[in-house]
């Protein structure tokens, strides 16, 4: 069964809003964390595999994906290995609802397991339901958030793996990477799609749990939302909520806090309660534990929080609307908000930029957030008290706060201005940023001129994962901060990697 589900906003009505329940938004955790990586397999105390051992085995969620979807779901149902002697072993089999576009050239916890130790020639993961969605303006400037998905799985799922993955050690990673522009495809946006293909491709790759995880390619895992259920101070520790499907719940993880915490936004671990939304970074440990090395609680006020990229903005009525592809709080875990919907920003809103970022004011330009330079594209999360379901009402939010996003482009020229590095770079016409920047909506709305360009400063701090050569010609990947500069859209760069063909 094929079944294309369609949701229709109009960008120049006023007081249009509908809520959906939302398909699975992030990925699932348990007790592991990594990243990307081609390492060696050999885990921490490798001696080679010895049997009838087991070896405890982080497994974590990436994507490498341009800017064609807003969303990829899907429920992994069963993961297995197949060792040189043709023996298949299940590693997984609890079906867990994923989204992985959120991890795009970063990594997210999925499960921790324990894999007898061996040599592993093959993979098979099974998923059930897969789907993907995207965004794209009406001639008539309306926005279509558009969801294609099938009820079966076409073909079995595809997994490569560069190597047979040796599993030995006490402890290693595998990192399930969904190569999404291989996994999906559509002819034509919509209204006039005329069909669209979803063919699960994956990259399943081993990885050694160093000492210190610095990037999400050897165990980091940057920027991640959760909502504190618990703190054990004794233990220096903390349970956290991560986004998850909210029929099923919110998974949990427990993360230790250290003397090399980095807290923001509140003095030290004290100030953490049960219902604290946070955005957190953590490193995955030799013994496949977590530990928080920043923690940043960008609202206080907050009892919810909705992020995704912004899909308009009215300034004839004071409204937004976002992808809203993560969700948590007292009510948005239980009651997600759908694509498009809409929250009031007039009023004692708190604007500001992700803390992840502390040195902006060194930029050569200034990079200011406010209700004034809010563009459409840009990644926001959006805090508030409350969610308004009533027709005609809009949310009035505690905060917008700028967040790292994550853009494919092509490099058109370079430059350089005090210690920066200026790439001058091109979206794909597809972009939600090009989309909704696109001169078919009406004159209330905000529409950026040259939006398909975005110049992307680099310095000494920006993790270049990256293996081709950073120049004009290619196609990369920008993590950070998209700034409105006056109407020039300007990103400062906390990461690259390499991009995905257009």
């Amino acid at each position: 069964m094929k079944t294309t589900f369609r949701n229709l906003i109009c960008r120049s009505g006023a007081g249009f809003k509908f809520l959906q329940f939302a398909l699975c938004i992030s990925a699932v955790a348990a007790t592991g964390c990594g990243g990307n990586t081609s390492s060696s397999s050999s885990g921490s105390g490798s001696t080679g595999p010895i049997n009838g051992e087991s070896t405890t085995v982080a497994i974590q969620l990436s994507s490498t994906a341009n800017d064609e979807f807003i969303h990829f779901n899907m429920e992994i149902t069963k993961i297995s290995l197949t060792n040189k002697a043709g023996v298949t072993t299940t590693i997984f089999d609890t079906p867990t609802a994923v989204d992985f576009i959120p991890v795009n050239g970063n990594a997210a916890p999925f499960v921790t397991v324990t894999i007898p130790q061996d040599v592993y020639t093959s993979a098979a993961v099974a998923v059930s339901g897969p789907s993907f969605s995207n965004i794209s303006m009406t001639p008539q400037g309306g926005i279509d958030f558009n969801t294609d998905a099938y009820g079966y799985t076409p073909t079995p799922p595809v997994v490569n793996l560069a190597s047979p993955i040796t599993v030995e050690g006490t402890s290693m990673g595998l990192v399930l990477n969904l190569l999404a522009a291989q996994s999906g495809s559509y002819t034509g946006l919509q209204p006039n799609q005329t069909g669209y293909t979803i063919n699960p491709t994956f990259d399943l790759t081993p990885f050694a749990i160093p000492a210190e995880a610095t990037t999400p390619l050897n165990g980091k895992c940057i920027g991640m939302a959760g909502q504190v259920t618990a703190v054990n101070s004794a233990a220096n520790s903390m349970t956290v909520a991560v986004p998850g499907n909210p029929a099923t719940g919110n998974p949990s993880l427990t993360v230790a806090l250290n003397a090399n915490t980095v807290f923001q936004g509140i003095a030290s671990a004290s100030s953490l309660t049960a219902g604290t939304l946070i955005n957190m970074d953590i490193a995955l440990q030799p013994d496949a534990s977590y530990a928080a090395t920043r923690v940043e609680v960008p609202d206080a006020a907050a009892t919810n929080v909705s992020t995704g990229q912004l899909a308009f903005i009215d300034p004839s009525y004071n409204v937004v609307s976002t992808t809203a592809i993560q969700q948590l709080g007292s009510i948005l875990s239980v009651y997600p908000i759908g694509m498009g919907y809409e929250y009031a920003y007039e009023g004692a809103v708190k604007y500001q930029t992700s803390a992840r970022f502390p040195n902006l004011s060194s930029l050569p330009f200034k990079a200011n957030f406010s209700s004034a330079t809010v563009a459409a594209g840009q990644m926001v999360s959006i805090g508030s008290t409350s969610i308004s379901n009533m027709g005609g009402t809009w949310t009035l939010p505690t905060s917008v706060t700028l967040a790292p996003q994550t853009i494919d482009a092509v490099v058109n020229a370079v430059s350089t201005s005090g210690d920066y590095t200026i790439y001058t770079v091109e979206l794909a016409p597809y972009d939600l940023i090009a989309q909704m920047n696109s001169p078919a909506g009406p004159a209330v709305t905000t529409i950026l001129p040259n939006a398909t360009t975005v110049y992307v400063y680099t310095d000494s701090d920006t993790s270049l994962l990256n293996a081709t050569p950073l120049g004009a010609g290619a196609t990369f990947r920008f993590n950070g901060l998209l700034f409105n500069d006056s109407g020039t859209l300007r990103m400062v760069a906390g990461q690259v990697n390499d991009g995905v063909a257009q």
